[in-house]
């Protein structure tokens, strides 16, 4: 079964996300880091959702899905390939709200 990063405190895409609920970010506190395949669902969906960078070069965004110890799974905005990265990479991380 695999893990979700935000469980680990050293992860600093989750950490960002959990520190939005702590600050209330825009009145809410219900923010977390995406699961790689609702990841991959905002990316089927983007051309709807402002916000997202986009480039001709790579542009990966984080989910909390590990696919090991030091690995977790990244989408890549510019053509939706999702793979995998070292989390202690530098990549762009959206935070979402539970509902």
């Amino acid at each position: 079964m695999r893990g979700c990063i935000a469980a680990v405190s050293t992860a600093l895409a989750a950490q960002f996300c959990n520190n939005m609920n702590t600050s209330g970010y825009a009145g809410y506190s219900n923010w977390y880091l995406p699961a790689q395949k609702e990841l991959s669902f905002l990316y089927q969906q983007s051309q709807n959702i402002s916000g997202f960078v986009y480039s001709s070069s790579s542009i990966f965004y984080w989910s909390s899905t590990e696919s090991a110890t030091s690995l977790a799974f990244v989408v890549r905005f510019d053509y939706g390939y999702a793979g995998t990265a070292t989390k202690t990479g530098a990549h762009y991380v959206r935070c979402i709200r539970r509902f």
